[in-house]
């Protein structure tokens, strides 16, 4: 059990992540929340793990605004742990698809059959304004901790970058207002960084587990150089490697990034419309 809201400013409620036999006799992983005086379920009512697979020992944290879900599959003769995170909109996503990688040889790592303990160092609580104000740390991430099968067994806990991240974009929040010539991105840093947008089309609308869900492609990055902290605004020209947007709409992410050009941290997605 965590306590936390996607929405930022919102109450906090308690959100729960539990095992249950669906019935083919695998266990699947649900999430659900306390909506007035009863728990709702959440994602559509879906399980967040692959309802094929045989998933039990789930764990659940806020990061933020952002509730991440952990569990343990059995695959063959081995256990993966797996992580997943839900986006503003609901969705959820999966943080580590193929299982926990062990960095930095990147190799698959087979568990032992118990919990991935998830840590936050910006849970729902007054030192973290309900998680509106994370403190800054060297990295800046939920940290799952779990232990390796074999012999000897061993203990690990790396951090899961690459998700909202509103340590370093107070609130995950991000705007990107039309101009004559462009558009103006604005956002707060809590620390300096060196950042760059994602552009992304939406091709289209589809539903999933009862929500809908954008389906995105590629248009590229745009790198917008080093910042001091405070209040962002960057002019852009709407150009990504030189070329214009064309007409139509397009999802937008601010990331920072190290000087390998990893991904610290981004903001939520915001929508640019292009007539």
């Amino acid at each position: 059990m965590a306590s936390g809201t996607l929405v930022p400013g919102n109450p906090t409620v308690p959100w729960v992540a539990w095992a249950e036999d669906t019935g083919s006799g695998k266990h699947s992983i649900f999430v659900s929340r306390l909506v007035g005086d009863h728990f709702e379920l959440f994602n559509g009512g879906a399980p967040v793990s692959p309802a094929h697979r045989d998933a039990e020992s789930p764990d659940i944290t806020f990061f933020g605004n952002v509730p991440y879900v952990s569990w343990i599959e059995s695959h063959g003769h081995e256990n993966r742990g797996f992580i997943g995170h839900f986006l503003a909109s609901g969705q959820f996503v999966s943080d580590t698809p193929f299982g926990i990688l062990l960095a930095p040889h990147i190799k698959r790592a087979p568990l032992i059959d118990a919990r991935v303990a998830l840590s936050s160092s910006c849970t729902s609580d007054p030192f973290s304004g309900d998680g509106q104000a994370c403190p800054v740390a060297q990295v800046n991430a939920p940290f799952p901790t779990f232990t390796t099968a074999g012999q000897p067994q061993r203990l690990f806990s790396q951090a899961v970058i690459g998700g909202p991240n509103g340590a370093l974009f107070p609130g995950c929040k991000l705007t990107v207002n039309p101009t004559n010539d462009g558009a103006d991105i604005e956002s707060t840093l809590s620390s300096g960084q060196t950042v760059g947008i994602l552009v992304q089309r939406i091709v289209r609308i589809k539903r999933a587990h009862g929500v809908r869900v954008p389906v995105l492609r590629s248009v590229g990055r745009v790198p917008l150089g080093r910042h001091h902290s405070g209040h962002l605004k960057i002019h852009w020209d709407l150009k990504v490697s030189g070329h214009r947007l064309a007409k139509g709409k397009y999802r937008i992410v601010l990331r920072s990034l190290d000087t390998h050009h990893n991904v610290l941290g981004t903001t939520n997605p915001v929508t640019l419309t292009i007539h």
